[in-house]
């Protein structure tokens, strides 16, 4: 992640019209811009009701609002509707009129006029796809509307896109430029290896083979829904605003630990490894069906290849709901005071669990890659840091191979482990497919599918 200190809107707004110049070849006024962000930093230090305002823009020219549509326009495809007045984009105007969208569902329509000047002109509604796509909640993604996109996510906190695309954001007087991919690649991604290479030979058992035999592009699937899995927890542990941590420990006798309440959950592993199962079986059928039709003497398709496939197709949407019901269940563990303690192999221990490690770590690093080597380990303030994260510091220390999640009650996720003789942590990790740059891809029936050439748009 790069972090550039001591930063203001204008910065954003200028971060947006570099990205804008390099994917469009194209420029806008920066008083523009800089009034845009000046307007949505505003707005979001205030509150309607004694509620923080919240909201979800697009750029978008009502004289022109869809220059290119698809060929195929789906039943739930993105849309505008006009208001019957344009309101003045200003943050008292935002402040009122912000409850009537959700970033979840829909977005006010923005442009600016001959004189410079930024109105608000309608609405864009059926923005739910999006946000189930980028929060992993569903497998195929739209195509984005205007020029690009920006959203009010809490106090001082703002974030700019262009389409899938996180271009910058703003926390307060932070410009975040890059985030780490952690879960991916480097020390993190590494510890967290062994367990989804258990559960992918586990999956391989139930078919009764073994994984150098399975197609590399289905264990790539495998691992990809291990990992999202993961983001999917933390991420709607973000949104209940209440703070929370995950504990992973390779210590079966959890010294150092006072578990409230106990219970064994190892529902999300089951879950994972249905899916796996099914998603196998539809790729086999499907690839009969495939060579079938390809074949010159082909006339119809053998019922039970039919059959096969259509139950595969059923039987792994009902595990993708499994999972999804799996993991609201342990997020609402994280809402109970103390951390969620699971194992490697994501079987949750236990809720409520506090940890009794007094002695904190000799040195604090934090790490602007996700390699955490060399010149990317920077010191930290250890007492800086609040009393969750310390505990969850000293545990990590204490316990070499395990790993901590702290989510914070702003919405700040870190993650940390020990490296040698120092414990390390990364903050604004990756956890929506957004942030994936140039990893943008959708697993439908195990096929990798660009989101922005996604056949449905």
């Amino acid at each position: 992640m790069r972090i550039s200190g001591h930063k203001v809107p204008a910065d954003l707004a200028q971060a947006v019209a570099n990205e804008l110049i390099k994917k469009r070849h194209q420029a806008l006024p920066m008083a523009v811009l800089k009034e845009l962000f000046d307007t949505l930093y505003f707005a979001s230090l205030r509150t309607e009701e004694s509620q923080p305002v919240t909201c979800y823009i697009v750029y978008i020219d009502p004289d022109n609002p869809d220059p290119k549509p698809p060929r195929r326009i789906v039943k739930d495809r993105w849309n505008y509707v006009s208001l019957g007045e344009r309101i003045l984009f200003n943050a008292s105007s935002l402040v009122k009129i912000a409850k009537a969208s959700d970033p979840r569902t829909s977005s006010f329509a923005v442009y600016h006029d001959k004189n410079q000047k930024l109105f608000i002109w309608g609405l864009v509604d059926q923005g739910n796809r999006y946000h189930e796509f980028i929060n992993f909640d569903n497998d195929a993604g739209p195509e984005r509307p205007g020029l690009f996109q920006a959203s009010i996510l809490g106090v001082g906190h703002l974030v700019a896109y262009y389409r899938y695309d996180r271009i910058a954001e703003l926390h307060v007087n932070k410009l975040i430029l890059e985030s780490h991919d952690v879960l991916r690649r480097g020390p993190i991604s590494e510890l967290l290896k062994p367990g989804i290479g258990r559960f992918v030979k586990s999956v391989a058992r139930e078919l009764n083979t073994i994984v150098e035999t399975l197609n590399p592009e289905w264990v790539h699937s495998m691992y990809d829904d291990w990992i999202k899995t993961i983001c999917r927890l933390l991420l709607r542990m973000r949104n209940y605003h209440h703070g929370g941590s995950l504990l992973f420990t390779p210590d079966s006798v959890h010294e150092g630990l006072s578990i409230k309440y106990q219970l064994r959950y190892n529902r999300l592993h089951r879950a994972l490894q249905h899916i796996g199962i099914h998603r196998n079986e539809l790729n086999v059928n499907e690839d009969m069906i495939f060579q079938i039709m390809e074949s010159e003497d082909a006339e119809t398709i053998p019922l039970d290849t039919y059959l096969g496939s259509s139950i595969a197709g059923d039987e792994l949407h009902d595990s993708s709901s499994e999972l999804d019901g799996a993991i609201w269940f342990v997020s609402l563990l994280s809402k109970v005071d103390g951390l969620v303690l699971l194992t490697f192999d994501l079987e949750v221990i236990g809720f409520g669990v506090e940890i009794l490690k007094q002695s904190p770590p000799p040195r604090v690093l934090r790490s602007i890659t996700a390699s955490a080597t060399g010149q990317s380990l920077r010191p930290a303030d250890y007492l800086s840091l609040g009393t969750r994260h310390r505990s969850m510091m000293r545990y990590c220390y204490a316990v070499p191979g395990s790993l901590g999640f702290v989510v914070s009650q702003d919405g700040d996720i870190r993650v940390m482990t020990r490296i040698r003789d120092d414990l390390v942590f990364w903050d604004s990790i990756r956890l929506q497919l957004d942030q994936f740059i140039g990893q943008k891809r959708a697993f439908r029936s195990g096929r990798p599918v660009d989101p922005r050439n996604d056949t449905r748009s």
